[in-house]
This record gives C-alpha cells, structure tokens and sequence, in this order.
C-alpha cells in the first residue's frame, strides 16, 4: 500500500472527542483513534470511567465528566476540550443507555432517558461542536445508532425510537453543515455483548438464535467497529456525509428477526 494511500487514514495531528468514552464500545472506539494519531478527549456521565479510559490510551487523553442530556454542560465542556490543543476535529457520539421492559410497563422517566442520552444528546453535542469545527474549516461528526435503528424488537420500544431517530438526525445535520465542511455520519453496530446488555446473553437460546440469523455466524467485537470508525474519522471519507454504515455482521441483510 502506498504511503499517500495509508495517509489518508492518518489523524496525527486531529482531536477526537468521544462521549460515553467510559464505556465498552465507546472506549474501544477512543482506543482506535488513538492508535490511529488522535489526541483523545473522552467524556463520560461518570467520571472515574472517563478517566480511566483517558488513561490506557497511548499518547494525549483528556478525561472530562458530563451530562449530554445538559446542553449547557455539553456547551462547557466542547470549549474547554477545543482548548485543550486548540481544535477539535472529529467528534463520535458513542454514549447511550437502553431500557428491556414490557412497552405498556415502560415509565415515562425511563423512555425521556433513553430518547434523552442516546438521542437528544447526541443532537446537543453535535450542535456544540459545529461552530468550533466550521470556525476551524471542517470536521467529522460520527452518530452511533443500532440494528434498531431498521429493525424493532420487543420490549425496546424507547432504544429502537431513540436510535432509529439517530439516522434521520445524522441525515438532516447533513443537509444543514455540508456547506460547512462538516461530513456528519453514522454507524449502526449489531449485536456486541457489553455490559449494558449482559443480561440478554444470559439466554442461551436467545444468543443461539441470533447468531443464526447473522451472515457471518457471530456476535460482534469491539474491534469490529474499529475500521468503519476510522475511515469515517479520516479524510478517506470526505466525499462521504448523510451515509449509515451497519457493522453488523450481516444481520439486517437478512430476514427479519
């Protein structure tokens, strides 16, 4: 591979800012950039997670504690991580929660929640790091939303709105900052066993049936995510925006589950 080839994917040099970066899937993805030449800033509602995360990453990490469901908290700290090195290049809206409940016992506490993190949040961080990225000539915004955002399931009404919702979001942002030079995306992982969804693996049956619905006959890994987040990340994706990658091991090319 030539080296203006492998330079492309290079983000020496870029911040990266990736909520709910204390988490599996979110510290996985703060480990990838990383790797890749990033200076990290992750954040995170809790904030040992965040500075855990901050510090097994190689090179610059900075932690910072924030609630995305605070527009003004997420105003703060997208400043304060702009400042950090004087920029701020990619931001991966990673943090979410979820809530398996019968639809008719859902609490309207529990469904704002998860509309709230895992939708509404990943609106307010967007629209606190645009300015920055568009003062600064460009950047990359990377929603992460689900197999749910395509398909329902039973008892996750609030997870599949919230995530199905992340598309049309990632579509009309889009729209609204391609004169920007925002490319704003999304990716839509399957099935990974984290700890947020511990509970549903301890069903045998159910992981078996999964498994035989997805094309490559596996659950996902962190790592799997690593090279979509990358090139989306990358200028290897700059005439790319409004696009939703499903890292899913080919489980919704299939029939419905």
């Amino acid at each position: 591979m030539s080296k203006e080839l492998l330079k492309m994917f290079d983000l020496t040099g870029r911040v990266a800012v990736v909520t709910g970066g204390g988490g599996a899937l979110g510290g996985s993805m703060a480990q990838a950039l990383a790797e890749a030449g990033a200076s990290v800033v992750i954040l995170d509602y809790m904030a040992e997670a965040a500075q855990r995360a901050a510090e097994s990453l190689p090179g610059d990490a900075l932690a910072l504690q924030v609630d995305v469901t605070n527009a003004e908290q997420v105003r703060q700290v997208m400043r304060q991580a702009a400042e950090w090195k004087g920029r701020l290049d990619i931001l991966v809206n990673a943090a979410g929660t979820h809530k398996i409940i019968e639809t008719d016992k859902l609490a309207p506490e529990d469904w704002n929640r998860v509309i709230g993190v895992n939708l509404t949040g990943s609106f307010f961080c967007a629209q606190a790091a645009a300015p920055i990225m568009r003062d600064q000539g460009g950047g990359k915004i990377i929603n992460i939303g689900s197999v749910m955002s395509r398909v329902g399931m039973p008892k996750r009404v609030a997870y599949a709105s919230s995530k199905g919702g992340v598309v049309l979001l990632t579509r009309s942002l889009a729209q609204d900052w391609g004169p920007w030079k925002i490319n704003v995306n999304a990716i839509a992982p399957g099935f990974f066993r984290t700890a947020m969804n511990e509970q549903l693996f301890q069903d045998q049956a159910w992981v078996d049936h999964l498994v035989g619905r997805i094309a490559l006959g596996r659950v996902g890994q962190p790592q799997d995510l690593h090279g979509a987040l990358i090139f989306l990340a990358s200028p290897a994706s700059d005439y790319v925006t409004g696009h939703v990658l499903f890292v899913d091991g080919g489980f919704t090319s299939g029939e419905p589950f």
